[in-house]
């Protein structure tokens, strides 16, 4: 893993599909020593993890020290369940979660950072697109609702379809992509 010396935000993101896997990564935003954003694997994870529920049992317990990680398995195994726990979604009876160094979960210690201060991106597994909208539409429906000026949502719109490349796709509707398209 190489090392820098610069300050940097990291985002953990969190992508779920519904293909039996979840693929688990972080990004580096801003490295203000190039002045520019630098995309890099996160340096260091750390999962161990214990949940008890009336029918499921979640013992997770694993360290990687960056790259990707893929969690694989059948329906049911936990995979939403660990990405959960990472992302402070479901509450824990023990273990501990560290991400770069920042403690998320540790209940001997009693840390529980809430999630919106986990610095956590995540795509959930149900896109929660309307699927009578095209895409164009879906991207604009928040911005309406909050009355944004048309000339600002259609700017707003086109620059969050370049930032996917999803150009030429605006005008389809959710049943016309594929999945990786719709998590775009």
């Amino acid at each position: 893993t190489k090392k820098t010396n610069a300050l940097v935000t990291t985002q953990m993101v969190l992508l779920m599909t519904g293909l039996g896997f979840v693929s688990l990564w972080a990004v580096r935003r801003w490295e203000p020593s190039v002045g520019r954003a630098n995309e890099q694997f996160m340096s260091r994870l750390q999962v161990h993890a214990h949940r008890r529920s009336a029918d499921f049992e979640l013992d997770v317990d694993f360290d990687i020290d960056g790259g990707i990680l893929v969690l694989f398995g059948p329906s049911g195994a936990g995979k939403t369940s660990t990405l959960n726990a990472i992302a402070g979604l479901h509450p824990l009876d023990d273990g501990r979660i560290v991400a770069d160094g920042t403690v998320y979960y540790d209940r001997a210690q009693g840390i529980n950072l809430p999630a919106r201060q986990r610095r956590l991106g995540y795509v959930f597994q149900n896109y929660a697109l309307f699927p009578h909208m095209t895409v164009r539409e879906n991207l604009a429906y928040p911005l309406e609702v909050r009355k944004t000026p048309k000339a600002e949502i259609d700017e707003r719109v086109n620059k969050a379809l370049g930032m996917v490349q999803l150009e030429g796709f605006s005008g389809r509707r959710p049943g016309q992509l594929s999945g990786g398209q719709q998590q775009r």
